[in-house]
């Protein structure tokens, strides 16, 4: 069963476990970068971090279905920038974070794995949550949403007349 969030739900209707964090690297990722540069240089106190895997750049295949439905069929690659990031979760641990982007931003990368990471941490997820993945996830909905009303206004009804003959 899926929502408007396109996350699958368990059979008691709640979100399961990694729902929460699928949502928050989701918005992470589509987020404009220089909000994220911006949220890390204002966060106090900023953690000191550890790469696991440092910025890179790659390709990623992606995969299609005619109609969602159907044989996979190899649709094209696109760039794709990942990290991996540790932070020590205050207790003797390591908490590790992941980000994944379109594109061939490094920075964005582990600015994403950064707050991955903080967002598992419960001395900071709440006040990301507030301060930064909410507002995001509003600026995502209000920039999708002018891009389809864009499209609306220039849409373009095309008929047929049928001429007797």
């Amino acid at each position: 069963m899926r929502d408007g969030t396109n996350l699958p739900k368990a059979n008691d209707g709640e979100p399961p476990p990694h729902a929460a964090r699928a949502r928050w690297l989701s918005v992470l990722a589509q987020a404009d970068p220089l909000a994220l540069d911006k949220a890390w240089n204002e966060l106090d106190p900023r953690p000191s971090f550890r790469h696991l895997r440092p910025p890179e750049t790659g390709l990623a295949l992606l995969r299609g279905r005619m109609g969602g439905v159907g044989e996979r069929f190899n649709l094209g690659e696109m760039s794709l920038s990942r990290c991996s990031v540790a932070l020590s979760d205050g207790q003797g641990g390591e908490v590790a974070g992941h980000g994944h982007v379109a594109g061939c931003s490094l920075q964005q990368a582990e600015r994403v794995a950064l707050f991955d990471a903080l967002m598992q941490l419960p001395e900071y997820a709440k006040r990301l949550e507030d301060e930064l993945i909410l507002p995001l996830e509003k600026a995502i909905s209000a920039a999708k949403r002018l891009k389809v009303e864009t499209a609306q206004a220039s849409r373009v009804e095309f008929f047929t007349v049928v001429r007797g003959e």
